[in-house]
């Protein structure tokens, strides 16, 4: 430390931090990165299924029957799923969706379908609609997960209090530095605590990889 000239050693503690963040991203994604596949919620399928069991009977989808990468038609088709989301009475919902979230990949497919003012996939003078909905607010919001481990799959969410997806932060990060008597060495130590996972599939919905 004392003699670090280029700040190389101080650097080092500062990456513990850097290192903080990125496990509570991959941890939080992790959750959709699993999500069509391995993980399994409450009520017994995936994350994203095609149906969800309603405690009043029947089932309600949250993913889309057939794996594509974005455009006007599958869009469309996830949008008017969610608006017609059923509770677990069978009682429309009618969840206001509120932004796409994609990988890297996705992200200038979907800044042209949303982005602007006209439809993206035609010649014709035609508005685009997702700016334009009926009862609903205007869908043209997205976001770059860059953690997000599918280049092809991507996803609509509800506002935050629309969904079910839950983030607890237990303990902030926290650091803690310390010499050592007998060698004179800096010692830094870094921890936190939080929980990631979900106690519902509503808000959230699911196009699997093409």
């Amino acid at each position: 430390m004392d003699d670090d000239r280029f700040g190389v050693v101080r650097k080092m503690a500062g990456e513990l931090g850097k290192s903080a963040a990125e496990t509570k991203e991959v941890a939080c994604a992790a959750v959709v990165n699993t999500g069509f596949t391995s993980a399994t919620g409450p009520d017994g399928v995936a994350l994203f299924s095609t149906a969800h069991p309603l405690v009043g009977g029947g089932t309600q989808t949250n993913k889309l029957s057939y794996a594509t990468d974005p455009d006007v038609t599958s869009i469309r088709l996830a949008l008017t799923a969610m608006r017609q989301t059923l509770d677990h009475r069978g009682k429309k919902i009618r969840i206001p969706t509120k932004k796409a979230i994609v990988p890297p990949a996705l992200e200038f497919a979907m800044a042209e379908l949303l982005g602007g003012a006209d439809r993206s996939d035609t010649a014709n003078r035609a508005i685009n609609a997702f700016k334009r909905r009926s009862g609903m607010p205007s869908f043209d919001s997205w976001m770059v997960w860059d953690y997000l481990t599918d280049a092809d799959a991507w996803f609509l969410q509800g506002d935050v209090a629309d969904t079910e997806m839950r983030h607890y932060n237990r303990e902030a990060f926290n650091t803690a530095h310390d010499v050592e008597f007998d060698s004179r060495s800096v010692k830094t130590a870094g921890w936190m605590r939080f929980a990631v996972g979900y106690n519902g599939f509503y808000g959230i919905f699911g196009v699997p990889s093409s």
